[in-house]
This record gives structure tokens, sequence and C-alpha cells, in this order.
């Protein structure tokens, strides 16, 4: 049972429906014809084509692929939907052309049939948030930047579904009818599936807007078969029946490597601003889509725990990385790096071995590695590029580490303890009474 009453969700208005049985579970016409709207266009972005480049058989899916198949008289309920991606049962999906409304049975599309399968090798279908309903509006939004479009359910009376079909407006060109449904009985609700794939906010007024989705009515219906939809009108966007449909890589390492290549390709060291990387995307690209693949690539990108470096080394003679592609640190030990500390010319990580182990790289020409002497000038880079352990840290619990600035060449060690011991040096202004610290090994309480 879905709740009742408005709910304000970031800045557009909910009006949630209130019925006796679950909308999962009701028979929603349109829901198969809207499926296919939404694998389209999955797949137009998993291929990153236009919308015109695609178009896959309601036919096939509904009554060949669907389990339990779809029910001409009553249409099929979102829950069918939802358990034939989320089952895997869609491996091939034939060309509308191939095999249209007039065909019947399932021959032409089964194993051996003479219908090709339209699905992009190398991926997958799968359920936005494994198949639960999206439940905010920020949720369809996000859905609809990264997907193509959610689907959706209109809910409403016999009356409003005739004005909708008569192609009834209002302000900006939107379906506006709002109704109350809390006291309606189930016989008399309408369920109509629509896939929506934009919205319109109005910058003035942020309770006024309208979705923007395409009907199962045909192309010379409203505009060419799409229309309008006012934020609450038509119990539209009801979190209990809003779902999103993508198609990525069938593994995640395939779609870290096709990430990988597509930022390759685009990435370099920024001319204009020094230590920078410059990304520039083959084509345009969502920010939401690129955070999206950044997130993905952080979390799958090696073995876990261990640590990447990029950026600028043109002074330290390749005791950093000087790259702006991402490179795996070598020499640390098995473990999770559980935390890592970057200053000037160094960086350090704590590692999840033997009670909390600290490993510093880079320039030591104040100590920065903590190995109990200095070695080279500022004018003359020595270290190493080749994580060292911490020297006089022994028996400490490491919990933490943390840096006085990213520009610094102090590190500190935060221990189990609360004890606080530090190395490198420390350069404070004139007005500062501690004035300049140095130390090449561990001390404790200097950074307190």
């Amino acid at each position: 049972m879905a709740s009742s009453g408005p709910a304000k969700t970031g800045t557009t208005m909910l009006v949630f429906l209130l019925v006796t049985v679950p909308l999962t579970l009701a028979q929603v016409s349109g829901a198969s014809v809207q499926a296919t709207a939404a694998a389209e266009a999955a797949i137009n972005v998993f291929k990153q084509q236009g919308w015109d480049r695609l178009s896959l058989s309601e036919q096939d899916f509904s009554f060949c692929k669907m389990k339990p198949p779809v029910n001409c008289a009553s249409g099929a309920s979102f829950e069918t939907v939802v358990s034939t991606i989320k089952g895997s049962l869609v491996t091939k999906w034939a060309a509308r052309s191939c095999y249209s409304y007039i065909d019947t049975g399932c021959a032409k599309v089964n194993a051996g049939g003479s219908c090709a399968s339209q699905l992009p090798a190398g991926g997958a279908f799968s359920m936005a948030y494994d198949g639960a309903a999206l439940d905010s509006i920020a949720k369809v939004k996000e859905q609809i930047m990264l997907t193509g479009g959610v689907l959706t359910s209109l809910a409403m009376s016999q009356q409003a579904f005739k004005a909708l079909s008569n192609n009834e407006t209002g302000a900006n060109g939107a379906y506006a009818r709002a109704e109350d449904l809390s006291r309606a009985a189930v016989a008399g609700v309408v369920m109509h599936a629509v896939f929506c794939y934009s919205w319109w906010d109005n910058p003035r007024n942020t309770s006024d807007g309208y979705w923007l989705c395409k009907n199962s009515w045909g192309t010379q219906w409203a505009l060419k078969g799409s229309f309008r939809v006012a934020y609450g009108a038509a119990n539209i966007m009801q979190p209990s029946y809003t779902f999103a449909l993508q198609y990525k890589p069938s593994a995640a390492n395939q779609r870290v490597q096709a990430i990988k290549q597509q930022l390759k390709a685009g990435i370099k060291l920024d001319s204009d601003y020094q230590g920078c990387v410059l990304y520039t995307p083959s084509q345009p690209q969502r920010i939401i889509k690129l955070v999206d693949d950044l997130a993905l690539l952080g979390a799958n990108t090696g073995e876990k725990g261990s640590v990447w470096c990029w950026g600028l080394d043109q002074r330290f003679k390749g005791l950093l990385s000087n790259s702006a592609a991402p490179w795996q640190v070598q020499g640390l030990p098995d473990g999770n790096a559980i935390d890592v500390v970057v200053g000037a010319a160094h960086a350090c990580a704590l590692v999840d071995v033997r009670g909390g182990e600290v490993y510093c790289w880079g320039a030591n020409h104040l100590g920065q590695l903590g190995q109990g002497y200095s070695n080279g000038t500022w004018a003359d880079i020595k270290g190493s590029a080749v994580p060292l352990k911490v020297k006089g840290l022994d028996g400490v619990s490491v919990i933490s580490l943390f840096g006085r600035t990213p520009t610094s060449t102090l590190t500190c060690a935060k221990a189990s303890s609360q004890r606080v011991l530090c190395w490198g040096a420390a350069f404070f202004s004139f007005q500062d009474p501690i004035g300049t610290w140095y130390a090449a090994s561990p001390l404790s309480g200097l950074c307190a």
C-alpha cells in the first residue's frame, strides 16, 4: 500500500496514491511497450548513439520474453517486467521490422530463428537500484540522465483518462489534471504506462514544471507520440511504480576497461594550469555520467586497497608520477591501504598490516620519508620512488595520517593511544613562536 497525502521531495511535489493492492502487482496498460522504449533508450546510451538508430520489437518482449506473457485484455504488471529483466531472460531482442505486431508464435525470435538480435555484444540488461522502485524525484532525474529515461505509470479516473486521450492540455501545453484517488475503487482507476525521458523546471516557480513522456498511441497523437505531464498531474512518478532499466557491460571489469579507454583518449596535462589535468570527451557528456563512471573506476581499479597516483613530476626525477593517467604504486606490502596523505614532493600510505604500518615515497631532502636521515636539496631532489617503511613506529598502532597542508613537507601519524608522531619539516610564519621544525624520524607530541 502506498502512502497518502502530499510529500515534498527536492523542489517537486509528489502526490501519493492510496490503493488497496500493491501497485507493482497491478496490471498496467502499455507496460511492456514502454519497457521496450526504456530498453531502446538504455542501449542507445550504452552505444552513445542517437534515438533513431534502434527499433526493438514490442511483440518479442511482450509474448516471447516476459514470463508470464502479456495479457492482451489487462496488460502486464511492473513486477513481471522487473522480474523478467532481473532474471536475465532477455539475452536476444529482435528488431520491430523483423518481428511485427502481426507475427504470432516465437519461432522467428527463439534460438536459431530468422530474426537477428539487436542487443550489442558485451552488455546486459539490469534494473537500476537492483529493481527497487525509484522513491524520490532526485533518483528519477538521475536515472533519466544516466539511462535515458524511466518507466512509470499514470493513475487516473476513467474521465481523466478520456481527457488525456483527447490530448487535453493546460499551461505550458502540459496535461494538468490532478486527482485525489485515495478513496477511489481500484476497479475505477486506470493504470497507464509511459516512458519519461526529460523534464522542464520553471526557474521562477519551483512547484511548476512538467515531464516529457512517450505514449504508446502512435506518432499521430500529441507531440509525435510524446506529451507533457505537469508535475503532480495524473499521479505520475509515484515511488511504488517508477523504475529504470539499464544496459551496461555484463561484467564490472569490462565497464572499467571501457571507461579507461574513454578517459585515456581525452585526458592530458593542462598546459594553462600547472599541475592540473584536463579531460575533453570525444562527444558531449553529462557531468553526472562522468561522475558515475569515475565512481565505478575508483571502486574497481586494481586490487582492494591499492594506491594510484597521477600528476606533475617535472622536478622530482621520477620519484612521483609525472603522468596524467593514474598508475599503481608498486612496492607496498600485501594488505589494504586505508589512508593516504600527499605532500609537496612526497606521499605516505597507512597499510593495514601488523597493526598499521606507514610507508612513504618521493623526496627526502627534509626527512619526509621518515628514515632517520635526509638527502638531497630542493635544487637536487633525492629520495625513493619505492615506498619505504617509516622507522620509529614499531609497536605503535597507527589509525590515521595527516599533513599540515597538501603542499607541506610534514607528515603526522595518529596512534590508537591518541599519541601523535610527526616527521619531515614544518615551516611556520615569522609570527609563529614555534618557528621552523625538522625531524627525519617520528617524534611524539609535536603536532598535538
